[in-house]
């Protein structure tokens, strides 16, 4: 039953990201917009899904599930931490060390070191597999914190051991930010594809003249 719950609030959260993250650009870059842009969810998703790995990379696959797995194993080790309290799973208790392995702070630790983990990899001369693995991050805290909020809200609704404003609270900070890590690359795409056409437009009038 748990697992069933967490399944579906997983995918849940999921569309959510990907439809509000879509809303966001489309109404920062157009004054209008058509009822058909906004509620057009197939291709919405269809859209998106392209957005998180536009190559369609197997790495990219992997390192979003490897944030979704990195969540169970945040979420176990906060159940390992915590005192065994009655019947239900450890890693489902009100008991800090859950509040905190489930919650925005760790993920935030791990958005402040990972470009100082690429930086060591690249140091240390990684295969470029694993160095690519790891620079699709855009993926794996997409993962990560869809996959905690979903623990968390299931946790809540399960066993109601948690509390519930710390799941709400924090499932809005985790959700944001997954819809932040879309975003962000997503206009540093654009950022790119703007400098490559004015490069090209510089080069064509150098040639004009």
């Amino acid at each position: 039953m748990y697992y069933f719950v967490w399944m579906i609030l997983f995918l849940v959260f999921f569309w959510i990201v990907l439809v509000i993250s879509y809303w966001e650009r489309l109404i920062r870059s157009k004054e209008q917009y058509t009822r058909e842009e906004l509620i057009d969810f197939l291709n919405i998703i269809e859209l998106q899904l392209k957005k998180m790995n536009p190559d369609h990379s197997p790495i990219g696959y992997l390192a979003f599930l490897f944030g979704i797995f990195v969540g169970w194993i945040l979420t176990w080790i906060g159940g390992f931490l915590s005192p065994d309290t009655g019947t239900e799973p450890d890693y489902t208790t009100g008991e800090v060390p859950n509040y905190f392995f489930q919650s925005f702070l760790f993920v935030g630790m791990l958005h402040i070191v990972w470009p100082s983990l690429i930086l060591f990899l690249e140091e240390k001369f990684v295969p470029d597999i694993i160095l690519e693995f790891f620079k699709k991050d855009k993926s794996f805290f997409s993962g990560l914190a869809i996959n905690l909020v979903a623990i968390s809200f299931s946790n809540w609704g399960v066993y109601h051991s948690m509390s519930f404003l710390f799941v709400l609270t924090n499932g809005i900070i985790l959700l944001t930010y997954a819809s932040y890590q879309v975003q962000k690359k997503q206009n540093q795409e654009e950022n790119s594809e703007v400098i490559k056409k004015n490069d090209d437009i510089q080069k064509n009038e150098e040639l004009d003249v």
